[in-house]
């Protein structure tokens, strides 16, 4: 019985040696694979504060569009009285210009003088139109610009949170 026991023993340590060896890989392993986690951890921070910095210059230019946008609204409501003050000035030129036929069936010579008032206002009144029809075309080109711009920043900013969020999902 001490003969086996001293034979289980015998084995056991010549054994050991290879278990070590084993262990020792392991652990070789191991912490390669934890200094390979540690790598990937700092490279995720830097992406995810790369982002968070990309994040907050999209984040200030959408208010700065946001402040053009204002500003073009504030444009347009000053345009839209424009136009409704021109709508009011040429409904008074037509308004006029039906007094100035009545007065001219009833008397020729003041005809001649109303006939020359209407034409300096028709002359007003098509500059003023020309010059609406001109703003009216620039606030549509601004318009254009910022919902394109708008988008794009949306857009771009969309895809910088889904990036975001990645990048914290892979550093977590």
């Amino acid at each position: 019985e001490v003969l086996e026991e001293l034979t289980d023993l015998q084995r056991n340590k010549n054994s050991w040696p290879k278990r070590e060896d084993a262990m020792k890989k392991e652990i070789s392993s191991i912490q390669e694979g934890l200094e390979n986690l540690e790598d990937r951890e700092v490279t995720s921070r830097k992406e995810s504060d790369v982002l968070s910095g990309q994040l907050i210059e999209r984040t200030h230019e959408v208010g700065l569009v946001e402040k053009e946008l204002l500003k073009i609204r504030e444009n347009v409501a000053l345009a839209d009285g424009n136009i409704e003050r021109l709508v009011q000035e040429r409904t008074e030129a037509e308004r006029r210009r039906f007094e100035l036929a009545a007065r001219e069936e009833q008397r020729g010579r003041e005809a001649r003088e109303a006939a020359e008032d209407l034409a300096v206002a028709e002359k007003g009144l098509a500059e003023d139109e020309a010059k609406l029809n001109e703003r009216a075309e620039e606030l549509r080109a601004a318009r254009e610009r910022h919902d394109m711009a708008k988008g794009t920043v949306e857009k771009d900013l969309k895809e910088l949170q889904q990036d975001a969020g990645r990048a914290n999902a892979d550093g977590g």
